[in-house]
């Protein structure tokens, strides 16, 4: 089973007139103990490190062992963080729409402040 929690902010503005943000934190299943990068690709279809598949790389997300996935072939999402907690992989994604920087930022001041509460 997987779970999904949206966060959107709207600034003024519908994000269907081309504004807005919209935060979103997927839980999927990781009870097979799947690496991240087989994550990604159960999620999206393709492997990391191909046309469709995008690039990924190991990185730490607010000292969590993380991946990044970018340049995957998708109109939704500008990048995927997945990131690992016993047996579930939070997947953290966001998209913008519009071209002011705030909005272009507030994915990236988001993922700097995401922990995990015990």
């Amino acid at each position: 089973k997987n779970d999904s929690i949206d966060f959107v902010v709207v600034p003024g503005v519908s994000m269907s007139v081309g504004s807005g943000s919209l935060f979103r934190v997927q839980i999927l299943d990781n009870s097979k103990n799947l690496s991240l990068e087989e994550i990604h690709k159960d999620y999206m279809y393709y492997a990391c490190n191909t046309e469709y598949g995008g690039t990924c790389e190991s990185v730490v997300v607010n000292g969590y062992d993380s991946l990044k996935a970018s340049g995957f072939v998708t109109i939704m999402e500008n990048d995927a963080y997945y990131i690992q907690k016993g047996k579930s992989v939070f997947r953290l994604t966001w998209q913008y729409r519009g071209s002011d920087e705030k909005q272009i930022k507030l994915g990236d001041q988001i993922l700097s402040t995401f922990k995990f509460t015990e």
